[in-house]
């Protein structure tokens, strides 16, 4: 296991990272941002089988457009299956949060575009203070009144189980969370960025239009995203 090392306050990414004021969905310009959905399942007799948001607002009678109004949320899809008394029918990631699922499938495509071998910035939130497993190998900075705390890691690391960095889960499930979340993570060229909200089921990768469009044609996503004035939906069953 690689180590986990601090991030210079002074680091040129970090100074650009603290200046960002959260008007986008990254501190750099790149050729497109991609919103990625955790994955739902509908349970029916006894199985579970993958479903799109799209698919179950439809089974819901409920727009789309009005799931995703801010931002995607599974308080709305929950809120949408109580009124039609469906509340045990669908299946959420826990707490509205980023499904392991879903990263472990973005990580095969991470790997085509960095070496396991290189290093890789990442920033977690410290909303719950800091946990003992980033005492000593982060730098905790405050990023628009948040707490993040910022480490270098390699890619290998990060990428070796779902979820799972130096033996402490990316994603944590539990209402009262010892690990920190990851929110950030970007390579030293800045070839790509993803940004991850705390406690909502959705990350976003910014990034150029290739890897934006090998994204997009992976099955296994679902795609939701925000175009100039008015949202534009992708979505894509199977």
């Amino acid at each position: 296991m690689g180590a986990m090392t601090p991030i210079a306050a002074d680091d040129e990414a970090i100074r650009e990272l603290r200046a960002w004021t959260f008007d986008g969905w990254a501190p750099w310009a790149y050729d497109q941002s991609v919103v990625v959905l955790s994955p739902i399942a509908r349970r029916e007799g006894g199985q579970e089988s993958p479903v799109t948001w799209a698919s179950a607002a439809a089974e819901l009678g409920v727009p789309f457009e009005s799931l995703m109004a801010g931002h995607p949320s599974t308080k709305s899809l929950a809120a949408a299956a109580t009124a039609a008394g469906m509340e045990d029918q669908f299946i959420w990631p826990d707490d509205g949060l980023v499904s392991p699922v879903l990263w472990s499938e973005l990580v095969k495509i991470l790997r085509e575009y960095t070496l396991a071998s290189e290093y890789l910035h990442a920033g977690f939130y410290l909303g719950f203070g800091v946990p003992d497993v980033l005492r000593g190998v982060a730098t905790v900075l405050d990023i628009n009144d948040a707490s993040y705390g910022f480490s270098q890691v390699l890619a290998g690391d990060i990428y070796q189980t779902p979820g799972g960095l130096a033996g402490m889960p990316l994603f944590e499930p539990s209402p009262m969370r010892f690990s920190p979340d990851l929110s950030f993570l970007w390579p030293a060229d800045k070839s790509w960025f993803i940004r991850v909200y705390p406690d909502s089921p959705f990350l976003v990768v910014s990034c150029k239009n290739e890897m934006a469009a090998r994204i997009r044609s992976d099955a296994q996503f679902e795609c939701w995203e925000e175009g100039l004035g008015s949202p534009r939906f992708e979505v894509r069953e199977g």
